[in-house]
């Protein structure tokens, strides 16, 4: 929600973003994960819901973000309980023409991922690295060592009005399979209300 001294912004401010704004719903989820307790997990499905507020502008300087709050939840298909849940933003630099999207997971994971945009675009792509100065990733010391995240990557499909689809690959060194396991979630929503 907007702090007492922002103003909620025009939409039109928002760029290519603001076809997200309002809360969103979608059971056409796939999840690919590595589970400890049962190994890895392909195409297990989920529901979820989402809600993106617009805020803004935020100044660094020179520099004007417009941006959206956001908030995720997604539950296993026939269960009761979130197995997911996020907060975060996504920014608009138009001056820059660049997106960016700040997201926190209650596993102690933080990523900030970005990429060129411009004002119209439907399909939206950003990613981040471990290390990076720019756009990087952050994981808690002890998923540092079990399963660290090395590269978030994220496409949105902005295309079809009052729909939008994502494909989401987070990938993390894995030491139980001696390698790098992609994380990837994907799911199709449609709009509840803007």
């Amino acid at each position: 929600m907007p702090s007492m001294n922002e103003v909620v912004p025009d939409p039109n401010a928002l760029g290519p973003l603001s076809p997200l704004i309002g809360e969103w719903e979608g059971d056409r989820g796939y999840d690919d994960a590595y589970v400890y307790a049962r190994g890895r997990e392909e195409c297990a499905r989920f529901r979820e819901r989402s809600s993106f507020i617009p805020a803004g502008p935020a100044h660094n300087g020179a520099q004007a973000l417009y941006r959206l709050n956001c908030t995720s939840t997604a539950w296993r298909i026939g269960e009761d309980e979130p197995f997911h849940t996020e907060i975060g933003y996504w920014f608009w630099d138009a001056e820059h023409e660049l997106i960016m999207r700040a997201v926190i997971t209650p596993r102690g994971i933080v990523a900030l991922a970005g990429g060129s945009a411009r004002s119209r675009d439907t399909t939206l792509t950003v990613s981040a690295d471990a290390g990076s100065e720019a756009f990087g990733v952050l994981s808690n010391p002890y998923l540092s060592t079990t399963a660290r995240t090395t590269q978030f990557r994220m496409t949105v499909d902005l295309s079809k009005p009052n729909e939008f689809s994502y494909d989401q690959e987070t990938f993390m060194y894995q030491p139980r399979i001696e390698g790098v396991y992609c994380h990837r979630d994907r799911n199709k929503l449609a709009r509840l209300r803007t």
